[in-house]
This record gives structure tokens, sequence and C-alpha cells, in this order.
């Protein structure tokens, strides 16, 4: 592997840490360098199942000191407002369902979220959304780990079909 291959490879692990941009971007930045999609996606499933675990347990001081900075403060609360308004929505669909399965639902409901390509439904929304839910952060990050897994899956099936079309 040459120099410029590793720096393309390091590339890709840090533009999966870039919050709402995530795999997808990373994804596309390896077709554009033609690189190794199976190694590529191993890559963005390590750089973003280490994201997970980092913010998971970092997220909620850092936001209640971001919400105290005069600049940042208002894109911290606007987050938090959005992942409050994601976390209702789920909750509101849980309302019906029986206590027993209610937790396994949750989870089912964030990784749904997590795994579907709507703008913005990546991990890191994810994990805050299961940081606001309550849920057990032992749990939450296996739920990221899956749904980070099937999503990387997913885009490498992609983009292998797309560049075997050209």
């Amino acid at each position: 592997m040459t120099f410029g291959r590793l720096a393309a490879y390091i590339s890709v692990f840090f533009i999966s840490l870039v919050p709402f941009l995530e795999v997808k971007a990373a994804f596309a930045f390896a077709a554009t360098m033609k690189l190794s999609i199976p190694l590529t996606a191993v890559v963005a499933f390590i750089s973003t199942s280490l994201a997970i675990v980092v913010f998971a347990n970092i997220f909620v001081p850092i936001m209640d000191k971001l919400k105290s900075v005069k600049f940042i403060g208002f894109f911290a609360k606007k987050m938090e407002k959005q992942a409050q308004e994601k976390k209702q929505k789920l909750e509101a669909k849980q309302n019906k369902k029986l206590n027993s399965a209610k937790q396994f639902s949750k989870y089912l409901s964030v990784l749904l979220f997590v795994i579907s390509p709507l703008p913005g439904s990546g991990i890191f929304l994810g994990t805050l959304i299961c940081t606001f839910m309550g849920l057990e952060k032992k749990r939450s990050i296996l739920t990221m780990i899956c749904a980070n897994f099937v999503c990387v899956l997913a885009y490498a099936l992609v983009f292998a079909g797309v560049i075997s079309l050209f």
C-alpha cells in the first residue's frame, strides 16, 4: 500500500467521524479515490464504532457545557431539541405496547431510525436519542453498533454496485 492510499484510508476514518455525514460521505470519498470497498467498510465501521462508544460516554457532560457557550449554545440547544422531538415520536409509538416488550421496542425503534437513509438519521443522533430516552448505556451502544454494521454493509453493497456500473 502506498503512502497516498494509506492517507486516503486515514481520510475515510476521519470522514466517518463527522456527524450527519458518517459512512455515507466516507463511501462517496472512497469511490472517488477508487479505494477498495471492503477495506473502506472495515475502516468506516471501526471509526464509527469507536465514535459511538466515546460519544455515548461523554455526550451529556459536553452538551451541558456547550449550552452555556454564547455562539455554540444555540446549536447545542437546537440539537437537543431535535433529539427530544425524535424521542417523543418514538415514545408515542411505544405507548400502546406492553411493558415487557416496551424496552425492546425502544431499542428496535432507534435501530430502525438509524438505519433508515433519511438525512440526519445516523449513529450520532441515534446515540443522542438513546441518551435522552434514558436507555441503558451498554444496550444502547450495542444497538448503535448493530445499526452501524447494517449501515456500513448497505452502503458497501450500494457503492460496489454503483462502481460496477462504470
